[in-house]
């Protein structure tokens, strides 16, 4: 049986229209960043940066610097001296202990100058940045290395709450709280609370077997957003953090 002109015609206009069903169905998703302090569209940032976006941050499992950390090349972290001494490797370039960062560790557009403020844990965060190379133009001397932004979740009118509650090997266990909403016309609030332990890996037989590797996490964070009126708006921020844990693991070997 031949096949007619009008079938062909027919047979290619259907495929057509299948082909293009199938390319409206794959949609990318648009990443903002702010890495130049504006925002602007990921893929036109003449800039090397890896972003985590929230959808990401959650599906990762992203807790502390080390799991995004790890999620990347050419970028290392070593904590294994203490909870609040860590470095940092971006591109070879490695900070140096006990003293300042040779990379920018910015949370919500402000610069954390103290070190022991970086390994912190990432709760309530909406989109993580990480610059590769010197932004020393943007973020000041110590960004030779590059440079790494955390923004923080924005209160809204409608009021959310949010719970996780984790356990683990090892005594590990974690839990976080998070409210949101409207507190009065014009003022917004958010505030989030996280507290995280483990016993860790080792104990010291010679110590009655306690952890030398333990540590216990508790951080807060509050926003307050006060909308003044339509050329003003004040925004608030507060956090702290309690960090406590065991030293640095040392082994000794006799030949």
């Amino acid at each position: 049986m031949k096949t007619t002109f009008v079938q062909k015609v027919l047979a290619l206009s259907i495929l057509a229209s299948m082909t293009s069903m199938a390319i409206a169905e794959v949609t990318i998703e648009e990443i903002v960043v702010s890495a130049r302090k504006r925002a602007e569209n990921l893929q036109e940032v003449p800039i090397a940066v890896t972003a985590f976006t929230e959808s990401q941050i959650e599906s990762a499992g992203i807790q502390r610097p080390g799991d995004f950390i790890g999620l990347m090349p050419n970028v290392t972290m070593i904590d294994s001296a203490n909870v609040g001494d860590t470095q940092v490797s971006i591109r070879g370039i490695v900070s140096t202990r006990d003293a300042e960062s040779t990379f920018a560790y910015v949370v919500d557009g402000v610069l954390v100058t103290n070190p022991n403020g970086f390994n912190e844990e990432l709760m309530d965060v909406s989109q993580i940045e990480v610059l590769k190379g010197p932004q020393g133009a943007l973020y000041g001397r110590n960004a030779v290395a590059g440079a790494i932004l955390v923004t923080t979740n924005r209160p809204d009118e409608e009021f959310e709450g949010k719970v996780k509650v984790g356990a683990g090997n090892n005594g590990s266990k974690n839990a976080s709280l998070t409210l949101s909403g409207g507190l009065a016309e014009g003022v917004l609030g958010r505030v989030s609370v996280s507290q995280r332990e483990t016993d860790g890996h080792y104990s010291n037989s010679f110590a009655g077997a306690k952890s030398v590797d333990f540590m216990e996490d508790t951080t807060v964070r509050g926003r307050l957003i006060w909308d003044v009126n339509e050329e003003l708006s004040l925004d608030f921020r507060a956090g702290m953090s309690e960090v406590s844990g065991g030293a640095i693991n040392l082994s000794l070997i006799h030949i």
